[in-house]
């Protein structure tokens, strides 16, 4: 798979006070000011190669199991009204190899692994990337199977991957598209059948009065809508023993054509609005302030038992809600290379049953079965009622209200090196986190890629004392071009994927590979 060359994680908001094409008050050589978030923060791929088609061949391994893999694939891109194109496509197949358990070995060798294809969606991750414009350049279209998304400020959705589950592909889609006077962002987790959609659109109002005046014309208010439409609310328990492996309430339900588990679902809707406004617009500094204010709704069961027949439970609505007051800089130093700047500084004031960024990181996967501090020991009653939204939602709401921090920076030296690191914590909740993220986009004949997310941790302490759990994140990738013809690749990952258990678990994985193929 191929991230997108455009990062694909910039806040909407942001986008919507950039500067358009009207007079604006930057001098001439402002043209070197850089845009759009400066790294790809959890993506799980580095970026192809332009104008390539050729085949990735390596070896893979899932759980117990390892694959030969192969990938024929076409990269191609161009500018279409003055606007970048990228393409990539790809067939990815991977041919069992050998079992490592006892009973198996080559009992399936060359193979096809069937959960792979074993859904329509599935066939979406023919499209490894269409990519069409840029963050904050008017228009932007990013349809792809490697990178995080976030919508405005983050105070909802912040840097979502879907892309974590190792039996479920999804191909998701980004449209964004601006003027001076509005504008919006929509979002699909899966464009062959969406889970989490969302949205964004916003107004500049005051740029009828004065299109020139950088103030005035930033000033943006703006809605937010994120939805999920299929939430898990309890997860149903193996109670008949389909897997036959013995146990029965104390492990999930896990369909064994599909690997997904059973679950009483819900609607899970998050919505916000916020005011955004820019307070210095200069190559050298460019000043934002905002406040957002969002709420998370949902059905929840009113009794923690292990039923999940809807004709048998009762729900009640549960909400909660959270405000945030941010800054974001953005710094421009020097020409050739250009250095970028982004520090992103936030004070929250959540109800205690709020997660600031709810839709994140690894949200895809928690949604089913929230591990971290919170969590109890894996009993009936924890795993039938341990989903993110009871996690969550379901927290006592009268307690004291929560207040936290979230410090963000990255830098970005032309297409050479790009750092980033971030810090969250507050007052109450076990939802500290961390991420470092380092990244050479292309260098010579070298790219690299890495990222680390230590998530959802008790304290500040714990969130700075490095682990590689279920909470956890980590990918590194890197190609080497020997010869132009010939790229070695080594790729290590913490997906998920259902383990023993029928939980899903992270599981490193290291993968070596070689890209054959020719440029034109």
């Amino acid at each position: 798979t191929a991230a997108p060359s455009a990062p694909a994680t910039a806040p909407a908001s942001a986008a919507a006070s950039a500067p358009p094409s009207a007079p604006a008050s930057r001098p001439p050589e402002d043209e070197t000011f850089v845009e759009g978030e400066l790294a790809n923060v959890g993506a799980t791929s580095v970026a192809p190669w332009h104008n390539r088609i050729g085949v990735a061949l390596g070896v893979e391994r899932v759980g117990d199991i390892y694959y030969g893999a192969a990938t024929p694939q076409a990269n191609h891109s161009t500018r279409v009204d003055g606007r970048p194109l990228s393409l990539s496509f790809g067939v990815p197949l991977r041919f069992e190899i050998v079992d490592a358990r006892p009973n198996e070995r080559f009992d399936h060798a060359g193979q096809i692994r069937k959960e792979d294809w074993d859904r329509p969606g599935d066939y979406t991750r023919l499209i490894q990337r269409i990519t069409y414009g840029g963050k904050e350049k008017h228009t932007y279209l990013n349809i792809d199977s490697a990178s995080t998304t976030t919508l405005g400020h983050g105070a909802l959705m912040r840097r979502y991957n879907p892309h974590l589950d190792l039996n479920a592909n999804h191909v998701s889609a980004e449209l964004d598209a601006f003027d001076d006077f509005g504008g919006g962002e929509f979002y699909l987790d899966d464009i062959a059948g969406p889970n989490i959609v969302g949205g964004l659109v916003f107004l500049k109002p005051l740029s009828a009065v004065d299109r020139s005046n950088s103030m005035l014309r930033s000033i943006s208010l703006g809605f937010t809508l994120v939805a999920d439409l299929d939430a898990p609310a309890r997860m149903g328990l193996d109670f008949d023993d389909v897997d036959d492996d013995g146990r029965r309430e104390s492990e999930l339900e896990i369909d064994q054509e599909t690997f997904e588990p059973t679950a009483l679902e819900t609607t899970a809707l998050g919505w916000g609005a916020d005011l955004e406004i820019k307070l210095v617009d200069r190559r050298i500094l460019d000043w934002k302030t905002y406040v957002d204010w969002s709420f998370l709704t949902a059905g929840l069961p009113v009794e923690r038992s292990l039923d999940i027949d809807p004709t048998h439970v009762e729900t009640k609505e549960a909400s909660a809600e959270g405000f945030t007051f941010g800054h974001l800089f953005r710094l421009n130093l020097g020409h050739a290379p250009v250095h970028a700047l982004r520090i992103r500084v936030e004070y929250r004031n959540t109800a205690p049953n709020y997660q600031p960024g709810y839709f994140d990181l690894l949200y895809a996967v928690q949604r089913v079965h929230a591990t971290g501090p919170a969590a109890e020991a894996n009993s009936a009653d924890s795993l039938a009622n341990g989903t993110r939204l009871q996690r969550i939602l379901g927290r006592d709401p009268d307690g004291d209200r929560v207040h936290g921090g979230y410090l963000e920076a990255s830098w970005r030296m032309a297409d050479h090196l790009a750092l980033a690191l971030g810090l969250e914590v507050n007052s109450r909740t076990p939802d500290d986190s961390l991420f470092l993220h380092l990244e050479v986009p292309h260098l010579g004949d070298w790219q690299f890629l890495t990222t680390y997310h230590h998530r959802q941790q008790a304290s500040l302490a714990d969130a700075l004392t490095p682990t590689l759990g279920d909470t956890d994140f980590l990918v590194v990738t890197t190609r080497y071009a020997v010869w132009n013809w010939l790229h070695l690749r080594v790729d290590a990952a913490t997906p998920f994927g259902i383990g023993p258990d029928s939980l899903f678990r992270s599981k490193l994985q290291t993968n070596l590979g070689v890209d054959l193929g020719w440029s034109y």
